[in-house]
């Protein structure tokens, strides 16, 4: 009975199931091809690899249904395979036992024809799937299958009728080989279809097609059309798809996955390497099209692998997709950390190159203990956890990568910067890294310690008077700078890699650990931590209030700057923070030091005086939350550790002498 347009127009139409993504539909028949040795078994030993393991993807190409995968081989001697499936890292507890694989010399009749008229090998291979239920059936090749003429249309119905009525409702992937290469040379890839050896009612009948070669992949099908990809083979055999830069994510998610198939997505993005230059201009042009909206990027935290230089390590590039809304596209390589050993899973065995490389991805603390109701939260960035000590070593790096980056600072040349002791500590040790010689200004009322530690860095120290507080070492280092014009000034009151990194980093790792975020609060100095923060969290989410901490006005407890006494720091302006502050919250010295105190007391973390500061405004935010009936997840941050303030008593005398000696102290 014929029947009209219209009736067929009217019957449901499914998407397509796939088991993996673009390749292997659900049920469906794939043909993977290519010369011999060119890696076809290894690519779809990879393929049942990470189905069995429940991996999410392989190479980039989703992973739709996992479960057993049966491998039928019988082109390869036993000794070899064997090998090839020593080599497969069968990770999770059952995967081993979801990958079964045909011992074709225990079937009853050998050679394997499943043409036979007495139906024995079709009959074993139907029971022994209806046994196992894959979700994938490869069988590996399929001329050495049936004892049939290939190339003979009739012959190759009914080898592909059977392979359907025995491995249904599993997909059937059959490795085979290519024509000659007198025939290939003549073909292009348009004419992909017509390039396996046989009949064509092989290619005819086929979902999927996927031609292998030493140096790339190129697929078609009826329902994704032809594409390609350049592969590579490492160092146990297996293929590995090189995917174009905005496909690298989801390839690096898998990888980072499938080394650490336990782990938590946050603590994936602690598995961080460094990279060879090639994959991270691929990185940065991902970037750049995402910012542009010319890339689709996945709302996850990932790690990327490269093709390794030594023969056990594999190099990464961790990337956090910061964007967590489709009006935001927004993509920063956040961490660049070292070598990984490709055969270990802990997480904590991870080696860098530079002590640099260690700057960022601090911890966030939960310390609610410090809470005035069970309904508001509160967390602490611990900045001090960074390799010099405190949140500025961000804005340190960041400044001098970005002077060398764009001439302004080349080896050899002085660095110039006015410190009350944090950023300059940062500098000095960076600068002793990167054979820079390094003047610092700050006022003589710092602790003896920060100028012990500059000291130790080989920092030249020019003090300025302490009652002109921060100020008077700005005013007299843009006068020196003036001077000596051959110096470099990065000056991080105006410095706009100041708020950039903490808007590239800091920001999107509280966004990470704390989604539900609903304040942020910071001391307000330079103000490059509230700004570059503060624009991620508002852009993220416009809700999330942003609190400043400030001194009374007219006291000099500098760093803790008051926006309504003098100076105003460009960057401030720069970033409109008027704009991004919600409030601010006045902190006296003594109940910095109270909130130091309880820090250390209650919750063993030992932060200098800032920090103390900083918990101060905090709780009076929580504060407030809590007599409103409100919920809140508040996070602040420890700006530096104790150790710079010991000398001060701060942590040791009693209350009014430790506040009293703090106010003749620049803390922040």
């Amino acid at each position: 009975m014929f029947v009209s347009a219209s009736d067929y127009l009217g019957l449901p139409r499914e998407p397509q199931p796939w088991v993996i993504d673009r390749l292997v539909p659900v049920g469906g028949l794939v043909n993977v091809f290519g010369k011999p040795k060119s890696g076809k078994s290894f690519l779809m030993l990879g393929a049942a690899e990470s189905i069995v393991n429940g991996d999410p993807e392989w190479e980039g190409f989703a992973i739709k249904k996992h479960g057993p995968v049966a491998y039928l081989q019988v082109d390869t001697p036993r000794e070899e395979w064997a090998t090839r499936v020593s080599r497969m890292e069968l990770r999770t507890p059952d995967a081993a036992d979801k990958f079964w694989i045909a011992d074709m010399w225990q079937v009853p009749e050998f050679p394997f024809n499943i043409l036979n008229p007495q139906n024995v090998e079709l009959q074993w291979l139907r029971d022994n799937l209806a046994r196992i239920q894959p979700v994938m059936v490869i069988i590996d090749t399929l001329r050495e299958i049936h004892g049939g003429d290939e190339n003979d249309s009739t012959v190759m119905r009914n080898v592909i009728a059977n392979l359907v009525s025995a491995c249904r409702p599993a997909a059937i992937v059959l490795v085979s080989h290519s024509r000659k290469d007198s025939v290939m040379t003549q073909m292009g890839d348009d004419d992909l279809m017509d390039q396996q050896r046989g009949s064509s009612y092989v290619s005819g009948r086929m979902d999927v097609v996927i031609k292998v070669s030493p140096k790339r992949m190129v697929f078609k099908g009826r329902a994704t059309g032809q594409q390609q990809y350049p592969i590579h083979q490492d160092e146990r055999g297996f293929i590995h798809v090189e995917r174009e830069a905005q496909d690298a994510f989801t390839d690096a998610y898998r990888i980072a996955r499938r080394d650490n198939p336990e782990a938590t997505d946050n603590q994936l993005a602690d598995v961080i390497a460094r990279t060879d230059p090639e994959t991270r201009k691929r990185l940065e042009a991902a970037i750049e099209a995402a910012r542009e909206g010319k890339a689709s990027i996945p709302p996850f935290d990932i790690t990327l692998g490269a093709k390794g230089k030594g023969k056990e390590l594999v190099r990464r590039v961790y990337v956090s997709a910061l964007s967590r809304s489709a009006a935001s596209q927004e993509m920063a390589i956040v961490y660049l950390h070292d070598v990984t050993d490709a055969n270990s899973t802990n997480l904590a065995e991870r080696t860098s190159s530079s002590v640099l490389e260690l700057i960022g991805n601090t911890p966030l603390v939960e310390v609610s203990q410090l809470s005035p109701s069970p309904d508001v939260r509160l967390f602490a960035k611990l900045e001090s956890q960074n390799p010099f000590g405190s949140v500025k070593d961000r804005i340190a790096n960041a400044m001098i990568k970005r002077a060398y980056a764009t001439g302004r600072l080349v080896k050899g040349q002085r660095i110039l910067e006015p410190s009350s002791g944090n950023t300059g500590i940062a500098l000095a040790a960076i600068a002793r890294i990167t054979g820079n010689p390094i003047t610092i200004l700050m006022p003589e009322s710092v602790s003896v310690e920060r100028r012990q530690m500059l000291e130790v860095f080989g920092a030249e120290i020019i003090l300025t008077p302490g009652a002109e507080g921060s100020n008077g070492a700005v005013r007299r280092a843009e006068a020196l700078a003036a001077e000596h014009p051959e110096w470099c000034f990065l000056h991080q009151y105006s410095n706009e890699a100041n708020p950039r990194v903490h808007y590239e980093t800091t920001g999107p790792e509280i966004w990470r650990d704390c989604p539900q975020i609903t304040h942020f609060v910071a001391g307000l100095g330079t103000s490059g931590t509230l700004m570059g923060v503060g624009r991620y969290l508002k852009e993220h989410n416009p809700d999330v209030q942003i609190v400043a901490v400030e001194p009374p006005l007219g006291e000099l407890v500098e760093g803790l700057r008051n926006l309504d006494e003098g100076y105003i720091p460009p960057v401030f302006e720069l970033w409109k923070g008027r704009e991004i502050l919600d409030r601010k919250r006045i902190v006296r010295p003594r109940e910095s030091i109270e909130m130091t105190r309880r820090l250390v007391r209650e919750c063993g973390i030992f932060a200098g005086i800032s920090s103390g500061a900083s918990l101060a405004g905090a709780l009076k935010v929580a504060n407030e939350a809590a007599e409103r009936g409100e919920s809140a997840n508040i996070v602040f941050i420890v700006c530096d550790g104790g150790w710079k303030y010991l000398s001060t008593g701060a942590y040791t005398v009693d209350l009014d002498t430790a506040a009293s000696n703090a106010e003749k102290v620049i803390y922040f």
